[in-house]
């Protein structure tokens, strides 16, 4: 997996979101799991996410 496979994901999915989350493996659900379940928790409850800029996604034509 690289970071353009997952970017390349995250732009076909409309309501998707990514998280990369720095100093992890593919373990990162025993590395850092307080991280990993607010993130899904989050993501679960529809939570906005919170920026100091808006997240623009290209638009979907399909």
């Amino acid at each position: 997996m690289t970071l353009e496979s997952q970017l390349a994901l995250y732009r076909t999915l409309q309501k998707g979101e990514l998280a990369v989350v720095p100093g992890t493996s593919h373990m990162l659900m025993f590395e850092k799991p307080h991280v990993v379940t607010d993130i899904i928790r989050n993501f679960l409850n529809g939570a906005e996410p919170t920026t100091y800029f808006p997240i623009h996604r290209a638009r979907s034509d399909n």
